[in-house]
């Protein structure tokens, strides 16, 4: 009977490894490299969203924190180039 136990046990760490090793060869890293602004973060949300991939709250508050920053950003780029257009 322990025999047994033990041969359903082997049976199902090596069923386990075989799923975990299946599972790795369907996973990709990528490494995105470029200046700033260049639209890694871009990409990186374009693949979230087609693949359904929910945001998680700290990246929803980076995403406000970084569209108010370009916000505010452009608004100054444009009030500083008021006066070269009368």
């Amino acid at each position: 009977a322990e025999q047994w136990k033990a041969q359903a046990q082997t049976e199902t760490v090596e069923e386990q490894l075989l799923v975990d090793q299946l599972t790795q060869l369907y996973k990709f890293k990528i490494l995105l490299l470029g200046a700033g602004e260049s639209g890694k973060s871009t990409i990186l949300k374009q693949f979230k969203s087609i693949h359904n991939h929910k945001l998680a709250a700290e990246e929803l508050e980076h995403i406000n924190f970084s569209l108010h920053q370009n916000v505010v950003d452009c608004m100054r780029a444009l009030l500083a180039a008021m006066p070269s257009y009368g």
